[in-house]
């Protein structure tokens, strides 16, 4: 089932990374989350040749090091969107990066 989410992030401490995205279906935030972090270790190891290899700790750390970070999915029978902060991001990521693996 789809529901529509937002995900809200603060790269750093400048309030200009602040930002949001939204996405029609809670498992794309979680795509979008993994991309960040690919972006991020693309610009931190530009000695990878292109290949991007991680593993779910360091995801788990780049969600930790976010100077803000949160998941609103909506709740189509109130209209509402219920908030969800690091630790429940980081147990659907888990959820999200292990359907990844057995794909």
């Amino acid at each position: 089932m789809a529901y529509h989410t937002i995900l809200l992030v603060q790269f750093n401490q400048e309030i200009t990374t602040k930002t949001y995205m939204d996405f029609e279906r809670v498992g794309e935030a979680f795509e979008c989350l993994c991309d960040l972090y690919q972006q991020y270790k693309r610009k931190s190891d530009s000695s990878s040749g292109g290949v991007i290899q991680y593993d779910l700790t360091e995801v788990f750390n780049y969600i930790d090091h976010l100077v803000d970070l949160a998941i609103l999915v909506q709740n189509p029978s109130s209209n509402t969107y219920t908030p969800h902060g690091r630790d429940w991001i980081k147990a659907k990521m888990f959820d999200y990066m292990r359907k990844q693996a057995s794909n």
